[in-house]
């Protein structure tokens, strides 16, 4: 009985210091058009979309303040910790930029309004294992993520979604609401896994160099429209093209305003980087017809160009 009551005892215990290491942060931020930026260095990160009009961060591991540091407050590249959780949160016009503090094997689990867009800077690396996800969930808003080491899976989103992972597979799982706004999805080092409804209207661009590309969506080569030859076609040739876009580059507000037109969207798409890791460039060899196979599902509304260097690419039809 007495080492019952010992073992109750030590259960009660660890349950009050795992109780006591989860800590909540929350703060007012939503609205269409706004967007959550996260720099991170953990452990494990998950963003979930949820109806509400708070930002919501519970973290668990947060490091403990050495006691040479009493008395004083943890500061990082993105300011000082005015969380209590490691972080620093801090609102600059329509983004909410939070920042890793404290370095260490933290985990935070977010849940933000799912109107708002999310970014990452950095390349959000962490203290994990192999397994370790960055895990995306529920959002309407676009979303642009790149990851040094860890696995990306982005689930039930609508929004367009610009995804680089140097080191880890990307798995993306559409809503059966397509996002309208174009898509671009690299991974370097592994596979690239996605799912979209059967009935979804896409223009697909498949570039995969040491790999293979798997699919069970009925996918149709992509020949492109022909237009009637016209003195205006004529002066601007290719500025319509998939193969050959404009030589003037767009704005990312141009782009992902372009909805105008299938044609249009191809050109803009093509033309607009940002950061080395977004839509790709006309430049780039992987992206030229040579290099990169463009296949239709349906009757095209929107683009997503795939490019997978080392490993395979997974497409899928949503069961």
């Amino acid at each position: 009985m007495k080492k019952i009551l010992l073992l109750v005892g030590a259960l009660v215990i660890a349950n009050a210091v795992v109780a006591q290491d989860k800590k909540t942060y929350k703060t007012k931020f939503s609205g269409a058009g706004k967007r959550v930026v996260l720099n991170l260095n953990a452990s494990a990160i998950s963003v979930e979309g949820y109806d509400g009009d708070e930002v919501i961060i519970e973290a668990e591991n947060v490091p403990p303040i050495p006691k040479e540091a009493d008395g004083l407050q943890p500061v990082g590249a993105g300011g000082i910790d005015n969380t209590q959780i490691g972080l620093s949160v801090n609102i600059v016009d329509n983004h909410l930029k939070i920042s890793t503090v404290l370095k260490g094997e933290a985990t935070y689990k977010l849940r933000i309004p799912r109107e708002l867009g999310l970014q990452t800077k950095g390349n959000n690396d962490c203290y994990c294992n192999e397994e370790a996800a960055f895990l995306i969930k529920g959002l309407t808003g676009d979303i642009e993520v790149k990851s040094n080491q860890r696995d990306l899976e982005i689930i039930d989103v609508t929004g367009p979604i610009v995804a680089q992972s140097q080191r880890g597979k990307i798995k993306i799982v559409f809503s059966d609401k397509m996002p309208e706004k174009p898509s671009s999805i690299a991974a370097s080092s592994d596979n690239i896994d996605i799912t979209v409804p059967e009935k979804a209207n896409v223009l697909f661009s498949v570039a995969v160099r040491q790999g293979n590309f798997f699919t069970d969506v009925d996918l149709k080569p992509y020949n492109p429209p022909a237009k009637p030859t016209t003195k205006e076609n004529t002066s601007s040739k290719g500025s319509d093209s998939w193969d050959n876009p404009p030589a003037k580059p767009t704005t990312r507000e141009n782009v992902l305003r372009t909805t105008e037109s299938l044609a249009q969207m191809q050109a803009s798409v093509a033309q607009y980087n940002t950061e080395g890791y977004a839509f790709p460039s006309s430049n780039d060899a992987w992206f030229n017809s040579s290099n990169s196979i463009k296949y239709s599902l349906n009757e095209p509304k929107t683009l997503i160009g795939i490019q997978a260097t080392q490993g395979n690419v997974y497409l899928r039809k949503k069961k």
